[in-house]
């Protein structure tokens, strides 16, 4: 391991990386998730922790390689949400503290958040994405293209070539068709509305159920009437009709947000993402920009 201050990488800069999430700040679990899952650590092993210590942990144990892609990707979270545009006194000292802490590991921290690693480090920096149990894409491959999908729609759902017409998109129905056409691309076993058993006296089938990888992905779509509160409870719901469901080991909800109604996705995501009964839940809020 690359000794920095007579400990490995992952170890010196841990604290400095973590110290964004003190108090509850930063993205949230979800995102962390994802970085983690990115890089080919196993989110579960930090079950538990809260945001800031799951970060120290998991680069603290981290070969030196693996930390250095973490931190990339930690890096490029913290700037995706806007930490680089805060200018309060505390945020600047951490922002500080971190690129301090960067510059004996062969980084560079610049005063957009852009993060570049010196040639000897850089090699060992970035990696392809690992694939899943099931040979798929990684957990966090997935969930950054569910993310992604309302920017990469925008060919077809905003303004035309030649005028031709575009793609409403008005309901939870097209939504769920423009998650399906990107599921397909990455897992050849989709199964869109699979049953599965009753809850509560009711049957119901799943929006899309990954069976390979155990992975069940239920679709909300925010409208008039229907916004934080209701699509909580019918995630609630969700989770525990599936903790029944023997194939589903893991639940992304992603709720996208057509009426642009939620007041706070990040807390949303940390309140509702859980492991509870055997079913790891993710919950994502995806705003929907208006391509009009």
């Amino acid at each position: 391991m690359t000794q920095v201050g007579n400990r490995p990488l992952g170890q010196q800069l841990a604290n400095a990386v973590a110290q964004l999430w003190n108090g509850g700040g930063g993205p949230p679990h979800s995102a962390i998730d994802a970085s983690l899952s990115v890089v080919g650590i196993d989110p579960e092993h930090f079950s538990g922790f809260n945001k800031e210590r799951k970060v120290r942990e998991a680069l603290a144990t981290a070969d030196d390689a693996t930390a250095r892609y973490l931190v990339t990707e930690l890096v490029d979270l913290l700037r995706t949400e806007g930490a680089f545009e805060n200018q309060a006194d505390d945020a600047y000292r951490k922002l500080t503290r971190l690129r301090q802490a960067l510059t004996p590991a062969g980084a560079h921290l610049d005063s957009s958040g852009v993060l570049t690693w010196d040639a000897a480090a850089a090699a060992s920096a970035s990696a392809p994405a690992p694939t899943a149990a099931g040979g798929g894409p990684s957990l966090g491959f997935l969930i950054e293209v569910l993310r992604r999908l309302p920017a990469a729609s925008r060919p077809l759902v905003g303004t035309r070539r030649k005028g031709r017409p575009s793609i409403p998109v008005d309901d939870e129905y097209d939504v769920q068709d423009l998650v399906h056409q990107a599921l397909k691309l990455l897992y050849a076993d989709t199964r869109a509305e699979d049953p599965m058993p009753s809850y509560a006296g009711k049957s119901s089938r799943t929006d899309f159920f990954i069976k390979a990888e155990s992975i069940v992905i239920e679709v909300k779509v925010t409208r008039a009437g229907r916004g934080e509160r209701e699509i909580r409870d019918e995630i609630i719901v969700d989770q525990r009709a599936y903790q029944t469901h023997s194939g589903a080991k893991r639940l992304i909800a992603v709720v996208y947000d057509l009426a642009n109604n939620f007041t706070n996705s990040a807390g949303f995501e940390d309140d509702l993402s859980q492991h509870s009964a055997g079913l790891h839940s993710t919950v994502i809020v995806v705003p929907w920009p208006s391509f009009s």
